[in-house]
């Protein structure tokens, strides 16, 4: 994987992406990504404890556990755009190597849950 330029890719004096606000250890493994915010709620009353409540603009995110599986639920607002931005800031703080020089996971399963997340909108 080749490294995203300093100029392609704008990171907050903490590190973390810069409309997400997020680091790479507040993603879980998998990932709902809804459109609208209040739909971030209606999925995580079902997390039995959340650890991460965030958000900037219209980009709301909760990081919980429904028993021992921990799950990342965001909200990407209104907007083509906006899904643009959320899952590319999304793949590189998934991809991300931090000091330690660990990825945190793969993009391809929050891509995969991103489907699933269109195709049960109406449930969420």
């Amino acid at each position: 994987m080749s490294r995203i330029g300093e100029s392609e890719l704008i990171l907050n004096p903490d590190g973390s992406v810069y409309h997400l606000k997020l680091t790479p250890g507040e993603l879980a493994e998998n990932i709902i990504v809804v459109g609208d915010p209040g739909r971030v709620a209606n999925v995580s009353k079902n997390f039995d404890r959340i650890e991460l409540m965030r958000q900037n603009r219209e980009m709301l995110t909760h990081t919980g556990y429904i028993g021992n599986k921990r799950l990342t639920v965001l909200s990407t607002g209104m907007g083509t755009d906006n899904i643009d931005i959320v899952l590319n800031e999304l793949d590189a703080a998934w991809h991300f190597r931090g000091p330690a020089g660990r990825r945190s996971g793969r993009f391809s399963r929050c891509f995969h849950s991103w489907h699933w997340a269109r195709r049960h909108a109406l449930l969420l």
